[in-house]
């Protein structure tokens, strides 16, 4: 869930640098530098949430060079991060959301009457 929020915030933020760019026309230097910065700053946490997610359906980290495979490497890549994690422990450490267990089924309160009486007490 954390990658999905991250996704959201970096994705746009380069999008509007690059029309920033294409649009204006004297300060594309300026732009072009500070989509190389945002670019740069994001690129050592980007590497290390795609791991985290590989490793919570118990692939290596290593899968993420796939994405140098032109087009198909990116499909792959995005449908392995679709997958549900991993129940349990696998190589790579527990599963971050912990144990799933099964819920219990509610439990109906006594039903009273108005006098203080339980309703079908003999």
């Amino acid at each position: 869930m954390f990658y999905l929020w991250y996704m959201v915030i970096i994705i746009p933020i380069t999008i509007v640098l690059g029309f920033m760019i294409v649009m204006s026309s004297e300060s594309v230097m300026f732009l072009m530098g500070l989509l190389i910065i945002v670019s740069i700053g994001v690129l050592v946490p980007t590497i290390a949430l795609s791991a985290r997610r590989l490793h919570d359906i118990s692939i290596s980290g290593w899968f993420q060079l796939l994405t140098f495979i032109p087009y198909i490497g990116g499909i792959v890549l995005l449908v392995l991060y679709c997958l549900p994690s991993k129940k349990g422990t696998n190589k790579y450490g527990p599963n971050p959301y912990g144990e799933i267990q099964p819920a219990e089924a509610p439990v109906a309160a006594p039903q009273t009457t108005p006098t203080g009486d339980l309703v079908g007490a003999e």
